[in-house]
């Protein structure tokens, strides 16, 4: 038998179709045994010998199927082709032997021939090996007849002899047929899969590098205007024609261009270097008041309030600065989307195994054409600001194993929230 054709490559697969032979194989034994038990009229009491066959085969059988469980190491393609070949061999015996013990003349033990015949053809084995199962069990099933006519033959019984042969073949060639159209199939799936995988994995690529590029152009673009209107008004400010007056106006441009340039690299870094979460203990109604405390000015100036809410406060595990910094960004966002004399409300609970914190305003819906880029680096609907609060607070949420989502997008009820999962310190 060819080693390398004739077995699985794949262990795992190999171990689960021997499993399942074998208790195919108790299955049809039990059921024969019960057969004959009923009929015991016919067919008389089952011999001693028969009793003995079939009890020492339970018990082999049981053995091999405890013995294919408790495999601590995969078996080598060569010892995978030795277990079956002793199976379909062992498998052909049985029958063989089980049919002859019967003591009966029709014995239908020799339905048992046709487990092993399924067995090689089902197998990575070739053709002829297949077909040399079939020609041992056919010759084994004919002798039998000539054992118990040959002083006095019937050709009948030599022609349902040749029938149950002929059954065999069948048996054999569309069991192998099936199994042959079924691994082309499964070899075409796999090549699908790996060349899917492929695919995949350049569009990830692609992906990346059309974000990088994406990302680039952003920073070239925000930072070129500053840089532009800098040098202009350093340019003009230093003319000998300039007007002191507008010479400081212009100074004033320039030192403005430069602060919100610095704000750009600032919310950039942190963007681009994220660091782990340092995780520690600390309250719910804590990180809403510090939150409140800070924006409070700004919110002061755009003539918005701010309003807590904690039912219930509770201390969970995360990294509180850099959670100040998400729920902040999440909130200067609220003010500056709010109009005056509106609230806004921050609110912290407790979820199952997680924590929410929910940010709400009464300003105007996201537009359905930007809202699948809200959480887009450097995206913005502002006349001022980097566009990376949202990205930022984003990260920070998934840094910690949550998320955060646009959950309400209605007109006068706008909700963020931020969902962290209750994880425990080291």
């Amino acid at each position: 038998m060819n080693r390398g054709s004739a077995v699985p490559s794949n262990f795992e697969s190999f171990r689960r179709q021997a499993a399942i032979w074998i208790q195919l194989s108790l299955l049809v034994m039990a059921a024969l045994m019960a057969v004959h038990v009923g009929f015991t009229r016919v067919m008389g009491y089952p011999s001693q010998g028969l009793v003995i066959l079939f009890a020492a085969r339970f018990i082999e059988q049981l053995g091999e199927l405890v013995w294919l469980q408790n495999l601590k190491s995969p078996l080598s393609e060569s010892a995978m082709g030795r277990y079956l070949l002793a199976t379909v061999i062992l498998g052909v015996g049985f029958a063989f032997a089980a049919s002859m013990l019967s003591n009966v003349q029709e014995s239908h033990y020799a339905a048992l021939m046709v487990l092993p015949i399924i067995v090689a053809a089902a197998s990575h084995a070739p053709l002829w090996i297949t077909l040399l199962t079939v020609g041992v069990s056919g010759c084994l099933t004919i002798f039998q007849v000539w054992y118990f006519y040959w002083r006095e033959p019937h050709l009948t019984e030599y022609y349902e002899a040749a029938t149950v042969v002929l059954i065999y073949v069948v048996v054999a060639l569309v069991v192998h047929l099936l199994v042959t159209m079924l691994r082309h199939r499964e070899q075409v799936l796999e090549q699908s899969v790996a060349e899917l995988a492929q695919t995949q994995d350049r569009l990830v690529v692609e992906e990346k590098l059309a974000a990088v590029g994406r990302l680039a152009s952003a920073i070239a673009h925000e930072i070129r205007n500053p840089v532009s209107t800098i040098s202009s008004s350093l340019e003009s400010a230093s003319s000998e024609s300039c007007a002191p007056g507008l010479r400081d106006e212009l100074l004033g441009i320039a030192r403005n261009e430069a602060h919100r340039m610095e704000v750009l690299t600032t919310d950039f870094l942190s963007y681009a270097r994220q660091r782990p979460p340092e995780l520690r203990r600390t309250q719910l109604a804590l990180t809403l008041d510090y939150v409140r405390d800070v924006v409070q000015g700004y919110a002061l100036a755009a003539r918005v309030r701010i309003e807590t809410i904690c039912a219930q406060d509770d201390a969970f595990t995360c990294d509180p600065f850099q959670i100040y910094q998400a729920l902040i960004n999440l909130t200067r966002n609220a003010i500056d989307a709010s109009s005056p004399d509106s609230a806004i409300v921050l609110r912290a609970e407790r979820k199952g195994q997680a924590f929410v914190f929910g940010i709400e305003n009464a300003g105007e819906p996201v537009p359905d054409d930007v809202l699948h880029r809200i959480f887009e680096p450097f995206f913005t609907t502002k006349s001022s600001g980097t566009g990376l609060g949202l990205a930022i607070a984003r990260k920070i949420a998934e840094g910690h194993g949550g998320s955060l989502e646009l959950v309400s997008n209605l007109p006068g009820q706008i909700r963020f929230e931020l969902t962290i999962p209750n994880m425990e310190l080291a």
